[in-house]
């Protein structure tokens, strides 16, 4: 993850290639292990620094949406390899990447299911964005190394950004997580196991408005409990500005969908 920032070479999308921006591409193995309360906690976390953020889910999961929209202040949108063309997901990307000061895309699913072309690893390869994988680490030490070592190195040219423990019982736990875990695998970050960080069940069905103000109080207590952590430092972190460029219909020699 670095610090930079979003730039545009000009004032107006449409008449500029090149647009940078940076982005979070959120994974896991598996359901469970934590993206939507990381996604969640990571765009109230930059909201509240005045930046301007855009959530985006990878899949046809729409159950969580409510939440990331309260923690992101924007409207949640969907990208899916299986039921858009690559141009239209490039497309809409691009836009964001122009509107926005940081893009988190979260993925429904494990990093490497779906049908052929079709899974988050396929979109990162795409977008040329890479993938940072949230594994929960409740119970374990150095087999934590073995997951990562191998969500990393499954299909060598995936576009790898690093992983995040999360469910670190103290420091000694994220160090014994460090020093398991090889070192060609980044580990950006820990998430604290507590109580305070477990985002009530009742909110990933479809929620009223009025319960975001119950929301909101729960996004503002668990961000003071994850930066008061000391091995989240990472995540606080602006990730690195990937450029899009707005595509063109004969690119890929198909129409836009």
């Amino acid at each position: 993850m670095s610090s930079d920032t979003r730039t545009n070479t000009t004032d107006s999308p449409l008449s500029s290639p090149d647009v940078y921006c940076p982005v979070l591409m959120i994974a896991s193995p598996g359901p469970g292990h934590g993206k939507t309360m990381l996604s969640a906690l990571v765009a109230r976390l930059h909201l509240n620094k005045g930046r301007k953020v855009q959530v985006f889910k990878a899949g046809s999961d729409l159950s969580d949406h409510t939440v990331l929209e309260c923690a992101s202040g924007q409207k949640v949108l969907s990208i899916d390899l299986l039921t858009m063309s690559e141009l239209a997901i490039k497309r809409v990307l691009y836009h964001a990447a122009y509107e926005s000061d940081l893009i988190i895309i979260e993925c429904a699913k494990g990093l490497f299911d779906g049908q052929a072309r079709g899974s988050h690893a396929d979109l990162a390869r795409l977008l040329g964005v890479p993938i940072v994988v949230v594994i929960d680490a409740q119970g374990i030490n150095q087999t934590f190394g073995a997951i990562a070592h191998g969500m990393q190195s499954f299909q060598p040219d995936l576009p790898f950004g690093g992983v995040i423990a999360n469910g670190m019982s103290n420091v000694d736990h994220f160090q014994r997580i460090k020093q398991g875990t090889p070192a060609r695998v980044p580990l950006i970050a820990g998430i604290p196991r507590d109580k305070k960080l477990a985002l009530p069940a009742r909110y990933l069905a479809s929620i009223q408005p009025r319960d975001c103000h119950d929301l909101d109080r729960w996004l503002e207590e668990a961000i003071d409990t994850l930066i008061s952590s000391r091995f989240t430092a990472g995540i606080e972190r602006l990730p690195e500005a990937i450029c899009f460029s707005l595509p063109r219909s004969t690119q890929f020699g198909c129409r836009d969908f």
